[in-house]
């Protein structure tokens, strides 16, 4: 008689979070920064959400992309941290 194998394709988490971020009081003089994976549609709705952080004072909106398979590498994560106070992340397929 053959053994199957059954394999779990979910990725753990890598790392233990800490908790949220503390809220900003605004936006004014901010980074804010605009994460997805790509999502195809998303271009259209990232203009129109910049726009309306700009609206709220945000001086900047860089945009930065997950892979579309996998999470965020602590690289990136680490480079979205050191260059902006606050993120929007949008992830979808």
């Amino acid at each position: 008689m053959a053994i199957i194998e059954i394999l779990d394709p979910t990725a753990r988490p890598a790392q233990t979070l800490a908790g949220a971020a503390p809220l900003l009081a605004d936006l004014r003089g901010k980074a804010v920064a605009l994460v997805s994976n790509a999502w195809p549609s998303l271009a259209a709705v990232w203009e129109a959400v910049a726009g309306l952080l700009r609206e709220r004072g945000a001086t900047q909106t860089p945009k930065y992309q997950v892979p579309l398979t996998r999470a965020a590498s602590p690289e990136l994560l680490s480079q979205v941290a050191a260059r902006c106070q606050a993120a929007v992340v949008a992830l979808g397929n």
